[in-house]
Parts: C-alpha cells; structure tokens; sequence
C-alpha cells in the first residue's frame, strides 16, 4: 500500500505590529560632523551688561584700563591691550556673536556682547564701559606688550638654558625657538610668557599675537638677571 503524503505545515499567521512599534518614530540618521573651519558658538551668559555691533573689530578705552579680558571664556589680555594705541590693537573677534567679560579684583564684572555684522553702523567702535568698584583688593599690574606679532616668535636670551612658560606650563628652552623654528601662538590674545631657570630672576614677557599685528614675527631679546 502506498504511504499516505506527509502533511505540509502550515504558514505562520503575519504579524501585525504592536501599537507602541506603529506610533515609534522613525530611528534619526546620524548628525553630519561639524566642519572643522566653522566657528565655535559663543557660550551665552546668563546676563549681559552692554551690547555693540561693528563691521570689523572694537577699541577698549574701558577704566581701569588693567581690566582682564575674557572672550568667549578665553583669556586675551587686559583692556589697555585692545585700545589701537600704542603696542595695542583693535580687537578683531571674527564674525558672529561673542561675549566679553571685563573683570578685576575689588570691582563689579561686566559682560559685553559684541556682534560682528556687515549691517553695523560703525567699523570699529570704542568701548568706554567703566567697572564699578567696590572695594580696595590688590592685584598685579601688567605692563604693556613686548612685542606683536601674527604668530611667530624668536627668542635670544642669556642664559640659552632658559625655559619658556606661559600659565605655569612648560612651553620649551627658549634657545629652541630661534629664527629657524619660532614658538608658535595664537590670537587675538596677548600671552603672558615667562622666561625663567635656575640662579636667575624670571622676566614676564608679554606678547600679543592678532592677525593685525602689522608683524609676521617678534623677537624677544634679553637677558636674565642673576639671583
């Protein structure tokens, strides 16, 4: 007798999605990174004291002119730095929104937005802003730039073994830095470099780097003092 035909299985019923999976929006693509080239946004403050538009940059005529200045939370020197006299320049922040915040021992800090636009009545405003003090505190008063540059600068100092530094970090021996390979730093901002090493007194050698420096390198010639 012939065997009876082995039963086909039948097809599992399909199944139809769950409420929760019909109403789950659709999984995002990842983000495209950001350029490298395109601007970091400004950090907002919580409050902002004074607003100014330019079409290019902004001169501080601001009292006291030893006001320490922060630029979208970087350090870039003191007011007297960006005044356009003297050693200084017009600070250039670049287009877009940025903050500046003005502040020193014993006075009320002030937060200025600075917007950086074609549609600015004024090329290069001057800021005149005046700290309020409220109280005696000491600090340190700083002299005005050695030297500018675009970027590059060249050390010649006695002794050769000295050592460059800037915020207490090590930067290198200042004989490193001659006219073949020059210390490179950034701006706008003025660096407070300090050149010390051992049995001599260290020199503060301030110099403020901004691309209109009006030089492409500075020269830092000097030597140490003995101890």
């Amino acid at each position: 007798a012939e065997a009876a035909p082995t039963p086909r299985p039948k097809p599992s019923p399909r199944r139809r999605p769950t409420a929760a999976a019909e109403s789950a929006p659709p999984v995002p693509a990842a983000a495209a990174p950001a350029s490298p080239n395109a601007p970091a946004a400004a950090p907002k403050p919580e409050r902002v004291d004074a607003r100014y538009a330019t079409r290019r940059a902004v001169r501080f005529t601001s009292s006291p002119q030893q006001a320490r200045l922060y630029l979208d939370g970087r350090y870039i020197g003191i007011a007297d730095d960006w005044d356009n006299r003297g050693g200084g320049r017009e600070l250039e922040p670049g287009p877009g929104a940025h903050f500046v915040q003005m502040e020193l021992p014993g006075y009320r800090s002030m937060t200025l937005e600075i917007d950086v636009t074609p549609d600015a009545d004024k090329d290069s405003p001057s800021i005149d802003d005046e700290l309020d003090r409220r109280e005696k505190a000491a600090y340190d008063s700083l002299p005005a730039p050695y030297d500018r540059t675009t970027g590059a600068i060249e050390f010649a100092v006695e002794p050769p073994g000295a050592t460059v530094m800037e915020n207490g970090r090590e930067l290198g021996p200042a004989s490193g830095f001659g006219p073949a390979s020059p210390l490179q730093l950034s701006g706008p901002a003025v660096h407070d470099l300090v050149i010390a090493t051992s049995g001599y007194r260290p020199r503060l050698v301030r110099i403020l780097v901004a691309p209109n420096a009006g030089k492409d390198r500075a020269q830092v010639k000097l030597a140490l003092k003995a101890d």
